[in-house]
């Protein structure tokens, strides 16, 4: 893996919605290919929703790739950052 390649690179944003209530992008890029990505709702300490691709769930049709929200896991075709934002402002 070569780490100075021009299209590799991670971030990760926290917005702040409330005082117990936040945001948090994550997103890893490997020659332009996103590898590695989460994508969570946090209140009162307790994760709301999360989108990711963390290989812990092979009985979702779409793994590696889901969703949780609340206490279920759902299947996620791809992270498309604005359903996260849309489903998350359901939740709010």
């Amino acid at each position: 893996m070569v780490a100075d390649h021009p299209d590799t690179g991670h971030f990760r944003i926290r917005s702040l919605l409330k005082e117990d209530e936040f945001i948090e992008i994550f997103e890893f890029y490997f020659s332009g290919n996103l590898l590695k990505y989460s994508y969570s709702y946090i209140k009162d300490d307790k994760l709301i929703l999360r989108y990711d691709n963390a290989p812990h769930h092979p009985e979702i049709q779409t793994h590696p790739h889901h969703k949780h929200l609340k206490n279920e896991i759902q299947p996620l075709k791809k992270p498309i950052l604005t359903e996260f934002i849309n489903d998350a402002k359901k939740c709010y």
